[in-house]
């Protein structure tokens, strides 16, 4: 299966477990999905060497999803919420950055067009989720904004998805094999 093929069937898991009720089942499909892009990506540092801290970013994002396995008191419960929220708009935006420069080597202008508006719209949203949740600490209505953010998330990281899958077979997408 190609690399990014590989990384957009955890963008798929992500998105279905992202904001997980806490049931095992729901930890292990977000933890299983965040270690699945890690994966795909690890496949193209060949390719792209930006993938190797997209790659770092989205394991970040497997352990923290872990975080939610045992029982914690609601405060640090409520930040790692926040958290998965904030590594998921991390993640695509250090994904989509390395995308861009991977496609742009390959002379695919409009992959590296979707990817550059991608990244930019991630970082919006991760400077948007960081204020909110500096200002939750201080007015706890702020959460709502928190929580429209991270909609936003998904709507971005559905878009990405497609975007790999859309990627997976062109010849950049795919690095050599080792000859040894």
């Amino acid at each position: 299966m190609p690399p990014l093929s590989v990384a957009a069937l955890g963008w798929i898991m992500v998105v279905l477990g992202v904001e997980p009720s806490g049931s095992t089942w729901d930890v292990t499909v977000d933890a299983t999905g965040w270690a699945l892009v890690a994966l795909g990506w690890q496949r193209l540092v060949r390719a792209e060497a930006a993938f190797a801290l997209a790659r770092t970013v989205a394991l970040l994002a497997c352990l923290v999803a872990l975080a939610r396995l045992p029982s914690v008191p609601d405060g640090v419960d409520t930040f790692v919420d926040v958290l998965s929220l904030m590594l998921v708009a991390l993640t695509l935006a250090v994904g989509a950055g390395a995308l861009l420069v991977c496609s742009r080597a390959g002379g695919s202008t409009t992959v590296a067009g979707q990817a550059s508006f991608l990244r930019w719209g991630a970082l919006g949203l991760l400077v948007v989720e960081v204020g909110a949740a500096v200002g939750y600490l201080v007015e706890p209505s702020l959460g709502d904004l928190v929580v429209a953010a991270g909609t936003f998330n998904l709507a971005f990281a559905a878009w990405f998805t497609l975007l790999q899958l859309f990627s997976a077979g062109r010849g950049w997408a795919r690095p050599a094999a080792d000859s040894r």
